[in-house]
């Protein structure tokens, strides 16, 4: 893993991690809203990555084009 990546998700999750925990009420039902956007947070340090190394690794290369858009 690059360590520029590696340091900034254990950046996010050290920023975040209070945020985790057993789900309002018992038994686990239901998620807090709040992890939908830490989910999209974490999701968009995950694809500007891959984007990234894609664009290094692969001449020209256009993410619009390659996701169909």
């Amino acid at each position: 893993m690059v360590p520029e990546f590696r340091e900034r998700v254990d950046t996010f999750c050290n920023d975040n991690c209070g945020s985790f925990g057993a789900p309002e009420g018992d038994a686990g039902e239901g998620y807090k809203l709040e992890w939908t956007d830490l989910f999209h947070q974490y999701t968009a340090i995950v694809e500007s990555h891959i984007e990234a190394a894609l664009v290094a690794a692969v001449p020209n290369f256009d993410m619009e084009w390659f996701m169909g858009e």
